[in-house]
């Protein structure tokens, strides 16, 4: 396990996303985070834009969410993850890649810092033809 999280003593993970009769409470979620970045700097700035621009789908539990980011009308929307302490990122370019992704690397977190693990140095995105990802499944094959 240590070849794959460095610094990680347990990890978890599954598909998690938030159960319809629940998505209004997460957009009000969403919208008092975005109310946190409230500085005249370019990074809040940028996080506010992301917090109020994007639709969530799944709630972290910590505040962290991950959602539908603003994409133009003929384009699939990228996803990206609103971190309440900031740094929130675009981490797959399209949903349909991100589940793709998020498959092959048997739905680790989906904590930023367990997604990291996973993370294009390039692209920023999450990448699942890194190396870890058939090191975490054989992993998880004799657990």
């Amino acid at each position: 396990m240590k070849e794959i999280f460095t610094y990680q003593s347990f990890i978890y993970g599954g598909p998690v996303f938030c159960p319809p009769d629940q998505l209004a409470s997460l957009q009000e979620s969403r919208l008092a985070w975005a109310e946190m970045f409230d500085g005249d700097d370019a990074e809040s700035r940028r996080e506010r834009r992301l917090w109020t621009q994007s639709t969530p789908f799944a709630s972290i539990g910590n505040g962290d969410l991950l959602a539908l980011g603003k994409a133009a009308p003929d384009r699939e929307p990228p996803v990206v993850y609103l971190c309440h302490d900031g740094g929130s990122k675009m981490i797959s370019r399209s949903f349909t890649g991100f589940l793709r992704h998020w498959e092959i690397m048997s739905y680790i977190g989906p904590e930023g810092w367990l997604l990291g693990y996973w993370e294009n140095d390039k692209s920023g995105c999450i990448d699942s033809a890194h190396p870890k990802s058939q090191m975490l499944r054989d992993l998880l094959a004799t657990a």
